[in-house]
């Protein structure tokens, strides 16, 4: 029987017999190409500017501030309250975070703190909570000498936010630390007035009203009979002698 089957005419090699130096020499540009795409991929991503913040009139996040809270976190449960040690410091953090980060920071509210304010929930005694009014720095000296007084800021939440600033921007997943809102230029529901807000409410409404208080007493802006107690750092919350207890031990009775 004839044999029909193809073969390759004598002398000719076939069409797809491409040598190995060939082969190695197509590889490598085709490595190269690929190295060539992909800088250029990653020189258009890092040449884009980073996002701009919007500006404020208020100074910006305290440098550092994500690991200040959290050594402050640390200190209060570990030295200072030792008792709260089962407190999850990392969890602390990044609650807090959450609350403001990625967010307008004038349209903040106390519901943003919700999640920290459950991580964060602490016993004081109800006779042990010192309001201060227009007294800053006297009422942390006194309550220094009587250390089983408490004030704001002598609670978890006020000892991990005691002087520090911080605000995020929606157009960005970093902190602004550019600037932030001033509460009196800007906005007054800006994440720090919001959350001292929301702490400030906490620590009156939730424990007895039976507080010590104490007032300025070193001129007579203060009216005796309608005086103002305020109950954090910069004096925004305040409540009159009217929504307290009357306490002669006090001295409002």
């Amino acid at each position: 029987m004839a044999d029909h089957r193809f073969r390759p005419v004598s002398g000719e090699k076939p069409c797809c017999d491409i040598s190995k130096k060939a082969q190695i020499c197509l590889c490598v540009v085709f490595g190269l190409l690929v190295v060539v795409i992909i800088a250029v991929v990653v020189g258009i991503v890092m040449s884009r500017p980073p996002p701009q913040h919007q500006e404020w009139k208020g100074a910006g996040t305290t440098a550092h501030f994500y690991e200040i809270i959290l050594g402050r976190c640390y200190t209060y449960t570990q030295i200072v309250r030792p008792e709260l040690g089962h407190k999850d410091c990392q969890k602390i953090g990044k609650a807090f975070t959450n609350a403001f980060l990625s967010k307008d920071p004038c349209s903040s509210t106390e519901q943003d703190y919700q999640p920290l304010m459950e991580l964060t929930n602490q016993t004081v005694p109800c006779d042990k909570t010192l309001l201060w009014s227009k007294t800053n720095e006297l009422v942390h000296e006194y309550a220094w000498v009587q250390q089983e007084l408490f004030t704001l800021e002598n609670t978890l939440l006020g000892y991990m936010a005691d002087g520090l600033r911080w605000c995020g921007d929606p157009g960005s997943p970093e902190m602004n630390y550019q600037s932030c809102p001033d509460r009196r230029t800007d906005c007054s529901n800006n994440s720090v007035s919001v959350f001292w807000n929301a702490v400030s409410k906490r620590q009156y409404f939730s424990y007895s009203l039976d507080f010590q208080l104490l007032r300025h007493q070193f001129n007579n802006t203060v009216d005796n009979d309608v005086d103002l107690h305020c109950s954090n750092t910069d004096g925004s919350i305040c409540f009159q002698n009217s929504h307290l207890k009357q306490n002669p031990a006090n001295g409002l009775g």
